[in-house]
């Protein structure tokens, strides 16, 4: 099934008095859902990643506090990686390992693993690839930095369970760059891809890709602040933007980059500034488009709000469950900046949308929307909300001429909020366009369009 999504234009022949409108996570009432609360987890406790897996949610996160060193003689500040678990994504977990000593000499507690040789371990970003054989049915690539290291990047691990990893090498398979690398694997494309950032700069995002997670392509730039992103900063030199990281996530038949954007200034020893998510989109993972007016698609909380005004971080944790689309982010309720100066705690929460409805086009009004050509391939499905219009449908012949009896006038039309409404016409069966190429051209009023998809039905 191959829907149209209206991220970007490029299902879109022409369009006509509708706007393109983003549509902020809704935040769950319960946020956050992980923070630290137990005695080996520091008070900065991260997101790596969320999978939704046949047995349930599982989270791989991260915290920075004192853990045995690598000979048993002291202990001091480790990257820890923890691990925790859901049936419904909510709440969560933390399951007792047994595999890891922590700072109390216990191994009763959730930390799947510490990588010794590291005395700094980062972004931790798991794959699962099931039909993978060798113990390689997960990947992670994390940043690693330590004294007995030959040089610091991003390294390659792998497990068959999620919780016993292994290390490909004892280099990075992606030396330097900066420490915010976001992993994941494409299963369209059937290759890994990564959006780095350069170590001496936090304003140029880049793409490289691999096809077995050891040799990657050579880094090309495909983001960076333009005049929209630092018209805010009115010529003060000490104003920036800056574009920390890009988590993305396979959606259909886009790419979809969650990008962190930070606008503030230096301040004494850190930047300090506001953190929000913007979405950007891409069809080939090698040009990325900025979709909308670029409003947050994942929003900082409100000045009250105890630990999330600060900053938004998302994790690599983009997850369809059923009608709903959930993410996971890591908040803060103090700046960046604030925060390297200040010992405020960070916390893991989640934001969903419902199916597909990240960004619609709305018109005010009476607005058309024609998409490029498609073939008939069984009932024509629609994910619109008409609650306070009707929308409309027409199909037409690839050159644009109407074909008799699927007008707008034979269309019984939409007149609700619906995520999967089959499109119907009066006099047509549809069976008698199976398989010929055709245009969807649709009215709305007073309506918003997400998505439509051509599906066989049972």
């Amino acid at each position: 099934m191959n829907k149209f999504l209206f991220i970007d234009d490029a299902q879109i022949s022409w369009m006509r008095d509708v706007e393109r409108w983003i549509h902020p996570a809704r935040k769950y009432e319960g946020n956050p859902i992980i923070t630290s609360d137990r005695d080996w987890e520091g008070s900065e406790t991260t997101l790596g990643t969320v999978r939704k897996e046949p047995e349930g949610y599982r989270m791989w996160y991260q915290s920075y506090a004192s853990a045995p060193d690598p000979h048993g003689i002291d202990s001091f500040i480790r990257s820890l990686h923890l691990y925790a678990e859901s049936d419904d994504g909510l709440e969560w977990s933390k399951p007792s390992l047994g595999t890891t000593e922590d700072s109390t000499g216990s191994v009763a507690n959730n930390i799947a693993f510490v990588r010794r040789a590291f005395s700094k371990e980062i972004n931790p970003s798991v794959m699962h690839h099931p039909h993978a054989s060798g113990g390689h049915s997960y990947t992670m690539f994390s940043y690693g930095l330590g004294y007995d290291l030959p040089y610091d990047g991003h390294f390659v691990s792998w497990s068959d369970d999620g919780l016993q990893w292994s290390d490909a090498s004892q280099t990075p398979v992606i030396p330097g760059y900066g420490e915010r690398g976001c992993f994941n694997y494409d299963e369209v494309e059937q290759c890994f891809r990564g959006i780095l950032t350069w170590e001496a700069s936090d304003t140029h995002l880049f793409s490289t890709q691999s096809p077995n997670g050891l040799e990657w392509s050579l880094p090309r730039p495909v983001l960076t602040p333009d005049e929209v992103d630092t018209e805010w900063a009115a010529g003060e030199s000490e104003k920036r933007t800056l574009f920390p990281a890009m988590p993305i996530a396979r959606y259909g038949p886009l790419l979809l980059g969650f990008l962190q954007v930070l606008r503030g200034r230096h301040a004494g020893d850190g930047f300090d500034g506001e953190m929000d998510v913007q979405l950007v989109s891409s069809r080939d993972g090698e040009t990325w488009h900025r979709v909308g007016d670029r409003c947050p698609i994942i929003e900082r909380g409100s000045d009250d709000a105890l630990w999330d005004s600060g900053l938004v971080w998302m994790g690599n944790s983009l997850v369809q469950d059923g009608d709903r689309v959930v993410a996971y982010y890591t908040g803060c309720r103090r700046t960046p900046g604030a925060l390297a100066r200040s010992k405020w705690s960070k916390s893991i929460g989640t934001a969903s949308w419902p199916v597909d409805r990240f960004v619609g086009l709305a018109a005010r009004g009476e607005g058309m929307v024609e998409t490029t050509a498609s073939v008939a391939a069984g009932q024509l499905h629609i994910n619109a909300d008409a609650s306070r219009g009707l929308v409309t449908v027409a199909l037409l012949e690839e050159d644009g001429s109407a074909i008799g009896g699927y007008s707008a006038a034979d269309c019984k039309p939409l007149k609700k909020d619906a995520l999967d409404h089959a499109v119907e016409w009066a006099g047509g069966d549809l069976s008698s366009l199976a398989d010929r190429t055709v245009r969807i051209q649709l009215t709305l009023r007073d309506a918003e369009l997400f998505s439509l998809w051509w599906c066989h039905e049972r």
